[in-house]
């Protein structure tokens, strides 16, 4: 799904929503017919294990960058797995020791840069759904702070694994055109004012 429209026309903030982040003032989410304020948030099954979310602005632990790519996880991850997705999105050069200590916050400064740290995020957000049973994946401008070749990496990567996870749904945020003819979307939605206002 590519959820369009101008900057403030309230795409993130309904992202939010879906996920569980934010409570609506109004309306509903459901999923499977349950309201999302009654399912779990946390233990075994919560919804959170469901749900991969990619932020504009990935946030970085004051941690391994092992630890940094596990968060939310709740399981140990084989090194090579790890390893095999840091290669996948262009930081596996960067990145051979994975017990490297990264400084916490989000953004170009300390030791990653601002396009790393989209691609740690990114990866984060790959690991999750590699290994567990993601439902819903959320990607918030996944192509800022990258250069061409890694956007075209990034898009290949999101749809190869859309193939692999026809179950799964993926919602993109980008205002970059040219990623999004990339991407195998077929459901397009536009919004304003905090509306949808076409699908």
């Amino acid at each position: 799904v590519y959820l369009e429209g101008a900057s403030g026309a309230g795409k993130t903030t309904l992202m939010k929503i879906i996920s569980g982040y934010y409570h609506p003032t109004s309306g509903e989410v459901k999923f499977g017919g349950i309201d999302v304020g009654n399912i779990k948030k946390s233990g075994e099954g919560n919804i959170y294990s469901r749900i991969a979310y990619l932020s504009q602005f990935p946030y970085l632990f004051e941690d391994s960058l092992k630890n940094n790519l596990r968060f939310g996880l709740g399981k140990e991850i084989p090194d090579e797995k790890i390893q095999e997705v840091l290669r996948d999105v262009g930081l596996g050069v960067r990145f051979r020791d994975l017990n490297e200590m990264l400084f916490g916050g989000s953004g170009d400064f300390g030791k990653t840069s601002g396009g790393e740290t989209s691609r740690i995020g990114l990866a984060r957000v790959l690991l999750k759904i590699r290994n567990s049973n993601c439902r819903l994946v959320f990607l918030d401008e996944p192509t800022a702070s990258v250069d061409k070749t890694t956007k075209k990496d990034i898009a290949e990567i999101i749809n190869k694994e859309k193939i692999k996870m026809p179950q799964t749904t993926f919602i993109v945020i980008s205002h970059d055109e040219e990623f999004i003819k990339m991407l195998d979307c077929n459901i397009q939605i536009r919004m304003e004012s905090g509306k949808i206002v076409e699908k």
